[in-house]
């Protein structure tokens, strides 16, 4: 997903803000969750493409997006 260079920088500063320190850019690139900071696994905290798109544009691991936003069914 192509965002702009600001709304970018409003995504990053809401998450370090939100999440202690790392931004969704920084989560994204290491491979972890902003909210609980474990390591992005198939099948530990993502199970399906639709989490994986999510991560890529939130920094949250699909279990936590879930836990935070409700599961959508």
């Amino acid at each position: 997903m192509l965002r702009t260079k600001e709304l970018q920088e409003f995504a990053d500063a809401l998450a370090k803000s939100t999440y202690g320190g790392i931004n969704n850019t920084d989560a994204v690139s290491l491979g972890v969750c902003v909210s609980c900071r474990q390591g992005v696994f198939h099948g530990v905290n993502m199970f399906t493409s639709t989490g994986f798109r999510e991560f890529e544009m939130s920094g949250m691991c699909e279990r936590c997006f879930d836990d935070t936003y409700g599961e959508d069914d």
